[in-house]
């Protein structure tokens, strides 16, 4: 069942958080999304203060995670991207001691 919440509804949210996506806080165009900030499928509500406005990224990354849950898996992704980089950069290192630093684009 989808939540449509109404034009006033929706016009106080964007007034309220200046435009900008509650999550990212990037400026939101025309295009917007009514995210609940508890999941109604965890029992939140359709009620103003369990809604903000929030982009699409954001609205799709966060899913029907709560803010907490949200939280987490965005640091474990956050963890993980670190530890790749890591690895990257000691795979660059090793090659740029066998490759011509003259044959190197950076």
């Amino acid at each position: 069942m989808t939540y449509n919440p109404t034009t006033l509804m929706r016009k106080r949210l964007i007034e309220k958080y200046g435009k900008r996506c509650f999550y990212c806080n990037n400026k939101l165009g025309e295009y917007w999304i009514t995210e609940h900030k508890t999941p109604r499928s965890k029992n939140g509500s359709n009620k103003i203060d369990n809604l903000v406005p929030s982009c699409e990224r954001c609205n799709i990354s966060k899913a029907s995670y709560t803010l907490l849950e949200w939280y987490i898996v965005l640091y474990k992704k956050m963890k993980f991207r670190q530890a790749q980089i890591k690895i990257m950069k000691k795979i660059i290192k090793k090659l740029k001691a066998v490759i011509n630093p003259d044959d190197l684009p950076i």
